[in-house]
């Protein structure tokens, strides 16, 4: 038998082009897995009040910053913040980066500087996930804007984006 008859036998018995289903199969089922969006239902489960009314996408850094949320720790002036960044090009790293986080009493009081800061650092990496965690105090509930930002490790500001359509309420 040679090597021609042998080929002929395999096509016509169909185990070449099982064979071949078989394996494009599993190539497309690990691209299929490990392309996919990370699941971000679970920080609707998260403690504390949302802030954000939308998710922000930044095509340019690769990033969307799934949500801001804040609830009161044990002091009830003490307050603790997590924003929840889903990176969507795996090349950058965000462990040496920060949020910064001015919370507003009044929307037209940003020259006079009247607002409460919060910087978050990263903490952790949950289901693909970044959330940055950061404290900051206040007296009041309820708050007109949030202007929140990333700086990178040298402390240069990559964007920055005002909430002012809401009221902010973090109790």
């Amino acid at each position: 038998m040679n090597t021609r008859s042998l080929m002929y036998r395999i096509k016509n018995l169909g185990l070449f082009k099982a064979g071949c289903s078989f394996w494009g199969f599993f190539v497309i089922l690990i691209l299929f897995c490990g392309c996919r969006n990370p699941d971000s239902s679970w920080i609707q489960s998260e403690p504390g009040n949302s802030v954000l009314d939308l998710e922000y996408f930044n095509d340019t850094l690769g990033l969307i910053v799934r949500d801001i949320r804040v609830y009161p720790q044990s002091n009830s002036k003490r307050y603790q913040v997590r924003v929840y960044l889903e990176e969507t090009r795996r090349s950058e790293h965000w462990s040496d980066h920060s949020f910064y986080l001015h919370f507003y009493p009044k929307i037209n009081t940003e020259a006079q500087g009247g607002f409460y800061p919060a910087q978050a650092t990263p903490s952790e990496v949950r289901r693909g996930i970044w959330v940055f965690t950061g404290t900051f105090e206040s007296d009041l509930e309820r708050f007109e804007m949030l202007r929140f930002g990333l700086v990178d490790g040298n402390r240069r500001r990559l964007f920055t984006l005002a909430v002012d359509s809401i009221p902010i309420r973090i109790r």
